[in-house]
């Protein structure tokens, strides 16, 4: 007996359907893809919060600074891996190299598209879609934001510590990929507030809680939020 086979027309109509199949699951596979990074980030977001108040607890209820005396912004992971089950690197450099202290590890965010700097390659753990609220305490030397005192906070629940940084855009800066809600009303809100999230940031706050915001929220009313 002669066995059939499709012929052209049968073969496209099956090839249709398969592609039309494909275009209907394809929205609901980015959503759950999607949903999953943030809550991986937002996984990673409260141990940090564990290690700060780990931190306070070694360190009579002072935080962690954004940045060294230099400037640079690796000041906040380098006082906290040790709480965040990390070995304390030799130097702020060894930090820079290493890539479990940038996208991947413990103080990043799945979903961060990395920023277009040229040190991205050079130094890894540099950028993760995590960084520190430099309004909270930028160094310690710093006649601006100085390092600062939980206890002398009034409203620790309004007080971002952390969150996502923005993704790469156009015209934005280095330090926009390095500090997290730098709400400036005259950049458009993806220069200074992230949206990677369902058009919102995941946000650690300064009693310990992490939650989910919308970035117009951070974006209009980002000053009650960096001003304590």
């Amino acid at each position: 007996m002669k066995e059939k086979s499709f012929t052209l027309i049968e073969l496209l109509v099956v090839i249709a359907i398969i592609a039309i199949l494909a275009a209907m699951l394809l929205p609901s596979l980015n959503t759950a893809r999607n949903k999953a990074k943030q809550i991986n980030c937002m996984s990673n977001l409260k141990q940090v919060g564990t290690a700060v108040t780990m931190y306070q607890g070694d360190f009579s209820a002072w935080m962690p600074v954004a940045a060294t005396t230099g400037g640079l912004s690796v000041q906040w992971k380098y006082e906290l891996c040790e709480y965040m089950g990390l070995k304390i690197p030799p130097s702020y450099w060894d930090l820079l190299i290493d890539q479990k202290f940038g996208k991947g590890g413990k103080f990043s965010c799945a979903g961060f598209v990395r920023s277009p700097n040229a040190d991205n390659d050079s130094q890894p753990g540099k950028y993760g879609g995590l960084a520190w609220n430099r309004h909270m305490g930028y160094c310690d030397n710093s006649s601006w934001i100085p390092r600062q005192r939980s206890t002398k906070m009034r409203n620790p629940s309004d007080n971002v510590l952390c969150g996502d940084t923005i993704d790469t855009v156009p015209g934005a800066s280095a330090s926009d990929y390095l500090y997290m809600l730098q709400p400036n009303t005259s950049a458009a809100p993806d220069n200074s507030v992230s949206r990677r999230h369902t058009k919102g940031l995941n946000v650690l706050w300064a009693d310990g809680h992490a939650d989910w915001r919308q970035q117009i929220e951070m974006f209009q009313y980002g000053q009650k939020y960096i001003i304590h």
